[in-house]
Formats: structure tokens, sequence, C-alpha cells
């Protein structure tokens, strides 16, 4: 792929700090390769009956749907500050829901992350997690990743995510 042809998105995921598999996981969903239901009824994978939300019956589990129009995806969003179904916020995910931007990509990654594990989960292991279970797990996330962050400045970003996100859960 030549330079002016390189993905829009790739600089900005692959130069956060977040492990590699969430990187890798966020390239799938920023080039529409993640194994949902829908991809796999592309693949013949499944059959059409089978390629609906486990969440919500009669709709077609893509990608968008999973991350932006789903009621889980929207709940963890509204629980977490981010207003993703307003109709002039048609890029929702590139702006920080308290103003700090330090670090926002990774949170950003760490959040659709746990969207798409509490997907897993309950189609996996029948564990429907509600946003507040969800947004405990990203806190732990942040504290067992925390490691990673070596520079002062991205050490204060994160605490103040870390506070942030933990003040969210009331």
């Amino acid at each position: 792929m030549a330079a002016d042809e390189q993905d829009p998105h790739a600089n900005i995921i692959w130069s956060t700090s977040v492990p590699t598999k969430l990187k890798f996981f966020a390239w799938l969903l920023c080039n529409d390769r993640l194994p949902t239901r829908a991809n796999l009824l592309h693949k013949n994978i499944l059959l059409p009956e089978e390629a609906c939300c486990p969440r919500c019956p009669g709709v077609l589990e893509t990608a968008d749907h999973l991350f932006f129009g789903c009621p889980a995806a929207t709940s963890f969003y509204l629980l977490l500050g981010l207003d993703v179904t307003s109709a002039t916020c048609t890029r929702p995910w590139l702006r920080s829901p308290n103003g700090n931007t330090g670090r926002w990509h990774d949170i950003l990654l760490m959040l659709l992350w746990r969207v798409w594990n509490s997907r897993n989960d309950l189609v996996f292991d029948r564990r429907d997690l509600d946003s507040a279970a969800s947004l405990r797990i990203v806190l732990a996330d942040l504290d067992a990743w925390g490691f990673r962050y070596k520079k002062t400045d991205a050490i204060h970003n994160m605490a103040s995510w870390r506070s942030y996100l933990s003040l969210r859960l009331g």
C-alpha cells in the first residue's frame, strides 16, 4: 500500500500503548474484518437466521450495529458520558467525553474492546453483563496495563481517566 493509500486509522491505532491484541482488534474493526455475524454470514459460515444480534432479534449483527446501534453498547456509552446517538455527532469516538484528550485513543480502544468482549461473553458464555460491570472490567484493565505508561504525562493522563471512569460508576 502506498503512503497516500495508507489506512487513515493505522497511525492512531498503532501509536497507542494498549496491548497488541487491542491494536489488532481495532484494525480489524476499522477495516470491517471482525467476525461479526454479518461477516460470518457473508462468508457462508452462518445461516441468515443465525446472523442477528444476540440482544436485538431481527437486527443483523454488523459492526456498526454492535458498536453504535445496539442498546447494550449505547447504554455503556451513556454511562461514560458519550452520546453516540446524536445526529450532529457523526464521529463521537473522536471526541473525549470529559475534555481530556491525553491518551483518549488508548481509552477508546479499551472501551471498544470491552463492547466486543461483552458481546462474546453473551454469545459464548451466556453471560450478559450490564454497563456498570463492563466499566469495572475496563477499570481493572487500566490497572493491569498501567505499566505500559512510563512518561509522567502519560501516567498522569491515565490516572485522570481512571478517576473519571470511576466517578461514572457513581
